[in-house]
């Protein structure tokens, strides 16, 4: 409650300073947008002219007289070789002093008439990806004459190629290089921009490559980065040929958007401070008020609930309010168990747990408004257990309690799912069946009695009772609880008195049953 208290004094303070804050980002904001929009053109610009200049750098290569030279006294006769490797500039390129004037390669390879790479220069030792080192036909003349930005391994790389000839021999000069952080740093030149560069593919938001890989990592997606960069000059790469659209990106970071309005914010929040400390004080002293009332009615609550033998377990929340919420709930919760204990024992059989008689009634009442409604017809059965008073006298009620267990999982075994067992009483138990006709019954009544034929096994006591099973079914032998109640009854004496293990009920039942004296 404290906490809230806090809260809502400074609810006002904080709302009007995020107000003055996000007014003075939108002025800030838009004057960083025009500065980025004019920086992203100059990148573009950058980037375009450092593409555009792989193809010039690769003709001069290839016009190299140190190449054709070499060419001339090379053999490359021996049809089983192997790529010649070199991680220093080779004699058959221009000398690193000569290199600094035009781009720097990263991978420069001599392939033979063939198409093969016979020589290969890789920058750094590190190897270039096989799909570079097996360029198809298509590939080849796509890079010819040409800057192309090919995919492989899933990274951006532009390669350009010369076909070299001479009175020797043909072979082709291929200059590549990784579309990479290094890459874009070098295209951008000495250039006094502070932004970032990144390329996309078309279509997608993650980043391929950007020239800053610690601040915008290959796969971050512009949508993660929408909150700490400004984003703008989006392109598609337009320089000579591409096996898939590449998108260029400008960002420039909002960090300096933050540094400008948290100083202007300072000292106007220190003058609001004086206000807020003031309201929050105020506000304290009403919250502290109905704080004391709150916690005096939670422990009303705690006092009640133990009354009624419904103790609380502790609670520290440091919200009153919170506290006296879960109070309630949890005496609420407490009741609604009370309550539903209290119900499931006026409507079930604590022995067996089977319903009693009264929900069995209160069944039998709704399937009777069912057919009013719908139609249809169900079956209701009377079970009495065959020499079961015996097995009381003998072996004991406990024995005696234990079979009728047994029994009551017996018949709930014998039944669908649908179906309803109830214990009406001392060994009488009552099954109900839903949308069943007296066919279906009789099978039914049959499986049970099969079930009953086999011995209970108690306590190491083998006892067998049998059952007697008195078929009613609805509207055929009665329409209403009591006729079908005295019907089953009927039914289930005349099976017991004739050892017939079921009866259906028949009206001829009432009158030998009389006159057996059965009733």
């Amino acid at each position: 409650m404290l906490l809230l208290t806090i809260i809502v004094g400074l609810a006002i303070w904080v709302a009007y300073d995020v107000y003055q804050f996000r007014a003075l980002n939108s002025v800030l904001e838009k004057n960083l947008t025009q500065r980025l929009n004019s920086q992203a053109k100059d990148q573009r610009l950058r980037f375009d002219s450092y593409i555009k200049s792989f193809y010039p750098s690769t003709k001069l290569y290839a016009s190299n007289s140190k190449l054709h030279q070499y060419l001339r006294d090379v053999d490359w006769d021996d049809e089983n070789f192997e790529i010649v490797k070199y991680e220093k500039i080779p004699s058959w390129m221009p000398s690193l002093s000569s290199l600094r004037r035009f781009v720097l390669p990263r991978y420069a390879m001599l392939l033979d008439d063939a198409g093969k790479v016979r020589e290969m220069y890789h920058d750094k030792g590190i190897i270039p990806p096989e799909g570079l080192m097996k360029l198809s036909t298509l590939e080849h003349e796509l890079s010819d004459g040409q800057g192309y930005m090919m995919m492989l391994d899933g990274n951006p790389y532009l390669v350009t190629s010369e076909f070299v000839k001479n009175d020797y021999k043909e072979a082709c000069l291929l200059i590549a290089s990784p579309v990479d952080e290094e890459f874009l740093q070098a295209s951008q030149g000495a250039s006094s921009h502070d932004g970032i560069i990144a390329l996309l593919k078309e279509g997608e938001d993650e980043i391929l490559v950007s020239n800053n890989e610690e601040l915008v990592p290959s796969g971050k997606t512009l949508n993660d980065l929408k909150s700490a960069y400004l984003q703008t000059g989006e392109g598609f790469f337009s320089s000579g040929s591409s096996d898939s659209i590449v998108r260029f990106v400008s960002l420039i970071s909002t960090q300096e958007i933050k540094k400008q309005t948290e100083a202007i914010l300072h000292k106007d929040r220190q003058l609001r401070a004086v206000t807020a400390i003031t309201f929050v004080v105020a506000f304290g002293l009403v919250m502290y008020w109905i704080t004391s009332r709150i916690q005096k009615l939670s422990r009303k609550v705690v006092n009640f609930s133990n009354d009624m033998n419904m103790p609380q377990p502790e609670l520290h929340h440091k919200d009153e309010l919170l506290e006296l919420e879960d109070r309630f709930e949890l005496l609420a919760q407490a009741v609604q168990s009370e309550t539903q204990a209290l119900e499931y024992e006026t409507s079930h059989d604590l022995l067996t747990g089977l319903p009693n008689r009264k929900l069995l009634y209160d069944r039998l009442q709704q399937e009777i408004s069912s057919y009013s409604a719908n139609g249809g017809s169900f079956v209701l059965m009377l079970c009495d257990l065959n020499n079961f008073k015996k097995v009381n006298d003998t072996l004991g009620h406990h024995i005696g309690d234990l079979v009728l267990k047994e029994a009551s999982e017996r018949l709930t075994y014998s039944l669908r799912k649908d179906d309803i067992v109830a214990r009406l009483g001392g060994d009488e138990f009552s099954l109900l069946l839903i949308k069943t006709n007296i066919g279906e019954a009789e099978l039914i009544a049959k499986k049970i009695i099969e079930a009953f034929g086999s011995s209970f096994t108690i306590e190491n006591d083998i006892i067998r009772v049998g059952v007697s099973v008195g078929i009613v079914e609805h509207p055929k032998h009665g329409r209403n609880i009591d006729s079908l109640m005295r019907g089953a009854d009927v039914a289930m004496y005349h099976a017991k008195h004739n050892q017939m293990g079921y009866a259906i009920y028949d009206a001829s039942m009432k009158n030998a049953v009389k006159t057996s004296g059965g009733f």
